[in-house]
C-alpha cells in the first residue's frame, strides 16, 4: 500500500513565505509544500546546486498540512549594517543599511503529510531522524520544539490520512477545536471544500524557480490522541494531590511549631520553610519562620547560590547566623529612626 510520511512542524517562532519581495517578507498562515521540501533538503544534505534533482522527486509525492494550532502573526522589524556595513555572501564587506519587516507564526503548531511510494518516504523518514544539516522552520533560528518526524502509516487517500491522523490534546485549560483547516493537493473531488491556487512548488532552490499548483482547502474533525489525553489527565491530577499534600503538610508543620518561629519565637506572619526538596514534604524537612527570618534565610540562600542545599534554621550555626542578621537589621532601622 501506499505509504505516507507525516512530519509534526511546531515552534514558538516559524515562518513561511509565499509572496516575499526584497526587504518584505510575510508569512502565510500554514507551511507551504517549497518551505517544507526545503526543510527535507537540508535533512537529506542536498545543497542548493543538487537541489533541483532532489525537488523533481518530491514534485511526484502528494502534499498535504493540517493546521492543529493556527498561533498568532507576529511583526519584526530588523536593521542590518546599521554602522559597520553587512557582509555579502562573497565575503566582501558592503558599506550601506538595509532594513527588513518580517512576519512571524508564533506558538503555532501544524502536521505535514507526503504520500508517496514506500521507498521514497523510507528515504525520507531515515533522513528525518538523522538529519546532515539542522533542519529550520521557514527561516534560520525558527528550530522545531518537537521531533519532526511523527510517524510513517498506510495511506489510502492524502485526504484520509491528513483528516484521521490523530492529534496532540490542548494544554489543561484550552478548549480542544472540534474541527480544523486542512490544505491539501487537489488529487479528487472538491466535496466539503473549495480550491485555491498556491505558488508554492520549488523546481530549482539555485534560481529561485516555482510553478503553481492547485489546493483543496476544507475543514475536518480529526480524533485526539487517546494515549498523551490520559497522560495529560493523569499530569493533572498528580498536580492536584500535590498541591493538596503540600497544604496538609504545610498545616500539619504550624500546628507542631504552634505557629511560632523556630528562631525568634515570633507569631507574627507565619511561614513554612523547606531544608530540602527531594521527596514530599513532611515534619523532618520544614520549620515555620516569621516573614523577618524566612526573607533572611531566603536572601541568603541566593546570594550565596546554594541551589539545592537548603538552609536548615535548627542548625546551631545557620540559628546563630539568623540572630545576628536580625541584630543588625534592628541597629541600621534604630539608627535611620534617630537620623
Amino acid at each position: 500500500m501506499t505509504k505516507a510520511l507525516v512530519m509534526s512542524l511546531e515552534a514558538p517562532l516559524q515562518a513561511w513565505g509565499e509572496q516575499g519581495r526584497f526587504v518584505d517578507r510575510p508569512t502565510n498562515r500554514e507551511p507551504t509544500k517549497s518551505g517544507v521540501a526545503g526543510l527535507l533538503c537540508c535533512c537529506l544534505g542536498v545543497t542548493q546546486e543538487q537541489s533541483a534533482q532532489e525537488l523533481a522527486v518530491l514534485a511526484t509525492l502528494e502534499f498535504g498540512v493540517r493546521i492543529d494550532r493556527p498561533g498568532r502573526v507576529v511583526h519584526d522589524y530588523q536593521t542590518i549594517g546599521v554602522s559597520t556595513g553587512y557582509r555579502m555572501a562573497n565575503g566582501k564587506i558592503k558599506e550601506e543599511n538595509k532594513e527588513y519587516n518580517k512576519s512571524y507564526l508564533c506558538d503555532a503548531r501544524f502536521i505535514a503529510v507526503w504520500r508517496g511510494d514506500e521507498a521514497h518516504i523510507g528515504r525520507l523518514a531515515k533522513a528525518l531522524r538523522s538529519p546532515v544539516f539542522t533542519p529550520f522552520l521557514g527561516r534560520r533560528g525558527c528550530s522545531p520544539s518537537t521531533p519532526l518526524l511523527a510517524g510513517v502509516i498506510d495511506s489510502p487517500s492524502l485526504r484520509h490520512t491528513v483528516s484521521t491522523f490523530p492529534q496532540k490534546p490542548v494544554r489543561a485549560g484550552w478548549v480542544q477545536p472540534e474541527s480544523v483547516w486542512c490544505v491539501t493537493d487537489h488529487v479528487g473531488d472538491t466535496f466539503g471544500g473549495f480550491v485555491q491556487t498556491r505558488n508554492d512548488v520549488a523546481v530549482n532552490f539555485l534560481h529561485r524557480q516555482y510553478v503553481s499548483r492547485s489546493v483543496l482547502i476544507y475543514r475536518s474533525s480529526p480524533p485526539v490522541a487517546e494515549g498523551r489525553k490520559k497522560d495529560e489527565a493523569a499530569a493533572v491530577q498528580e498536580k492536584k494531590q500535590s498541591r493538596m499534600w503540600w497544604a496538609k503538610a504545610r498545616q500539619e508543620r504550624l500546628e507542631y511549631d504552634d505557629y511560632k518561629c523556630v528562631v525568634c519565637q515570633s507569631r507574627e506572619h507565619s511561614q513554612v520553610h523547606h531544608t530540602s526538596y527531594l521527596g514530599r514534604e513532611n515534619n523532618e524537612i520544614l520549620r515555620t519562620l516569621c516573614s523577618t527570618c524566612h526573607q533572611i534565610v531566603s536572601h541568603t540562600e541566593q546570594m550565596r547560590g546554594m541551589g539545592g542545599k537548603r538552609i536548615d534554621p535548627l542548625s546551631p550555626l545557620w540559628f546563630d547566623f539568623i540572630c545576628s542578621a536580625r541584630l543588625a537589621e534592628a541597629r541600621k532601622s534604630r539608627s535611620h529612626e534617630n537620623y
